[in-house]
């Protein structure tokens, strides 16, 4: 084999150049998780975190954000990423399904869950005139 890691590429079936730019860009920005945990320890008051210590939570986050902002929020991330992930967000907001409200349902049987998910309808300020052709789909027309 041309390296050691190439066999565990082929049966994850990506390239190997995909694997080495992806470490190149996180080894490239590693500061970054250096000062977010830096930043972290200040906040909590002591020199540095203990391994146990990274994903404590810290404070309580209060700002809400509708479901219409919230979609305009990851859109404007995705198509700064790549406008074929945007493609997909509105191909998941056209077909109904993008889950954003719990709704009880009546269970099928006594152990069944009571509780299951189903996207909510969208209204057309958010989604580009072009994509509002499948906005309601019936599962959505149903909640409405």
């Amino acid at each position: 084999m041309e390296r050691p890691d190439l066999g565990r590429h082929v049966s994850d079936d990506i390239e190997s150049e995909i694997v080495d730019s992806l470490l190149d860009t996180v080894s490239a920005r590693f500061s970054l998780s250096t000062q977010y945990y830096g930043l972290k320890a200040k906040l909590m008051g002591v020199r540095k975190l203990k391994y146990h210590e990274r994903n404590v939570a810290y404070g309580d986050v209060v700002k809400r954000y509708s479901f219409e902002k919230t979609v305009r929020l990851i859109e404007r991330v995705l198509g700064n990423l790549d406008s074929e992930f945007l493609e997909i967000l509105h191909e998941f907001l056209r077909s109904g399904q993008m889950i954003s409200t719990p709704v009880r349902e009546r269970p099928v049987a006594p152990s069944a869950p009571i509780t299951s998910f189903h996207s909510r309808p969208l209204s057309s300020s958010i989604i580009p005139e072009s994509c509002m052709m499948f906005s309601h789909s019936p599962m959505n027309s149903a909640m409405e």
